[in-house]
């Protein structure tokens, strides 16, 4: 009987950590902006900072959102997000400008690549956008990020 006790407890207990985690979940999607249209995220970045005197190595990935303003159009914004004991803290946000400021429709977003880790500090990702909803093939852009931060954007070669 006592065998039987324990197994309801623990498959009790399991659901209760796997409804806890649902709700966290649900409650961070509530959170988001109902223009959200996509997110990519991926690569890695790795910076020294100072804290509490010493300098300490922290790092994470990157994001990239695109949000449909009123009219409709995007705005692209990239974010540094730090991986801390805490979990994951916003590090830096900004405005892709040369995307944000054409007006443009982003129809589709890509990562360079969806093997997992990258091998070297950075990140890449494809934009797929229209500035004329009646043109029939979308214009694809790289944004690309260095190992020393610097961003690129320019129109995909391929």
């Amino acid at each position: 009987m006592l065998k039987y006790v324990a197994l309801f407890f623990c498959l009790t207990f399991s659901s209760f950590l796997s409804s806890l985690a649902s709700a966290q979940g649900i409650e961070d999607a509530l959170t988001l902006p109902n223009g959200l249209t996509f997110v990519v995220s991926g690569g890695y970045w790795t910076e020294e900072k100072e804290v509490d005197g010493q300098t300490v190595e922290t790092g994470g990935y990157y994001r990239l959102s695109s949000i449909m303003r009123a009219d409709k159009t995007s705005v692209l914004v990239l974010q540094k997000i730090e991986n801390t004991q805490d979990g994951p803290v916003q590090a830096l946000t900004i405005d892709i400008e040369e995307i944000s400021n054409m007006g443009a429709y982003i129809l589709d977003m890509r990562p360079e690549s969806s093997l997992g880790s990258a091998s070297a500090p950075g990140f890449a990702a494809y934009v797929y956008l229209k500035t004329d909803l009646n043109t029939v093939e979308p214009e694809t852009y790289s944004i690309y990020i260095d190992d020393l931060d610097d961003i690129y954007v320019e129109p995909a070669s391929n």
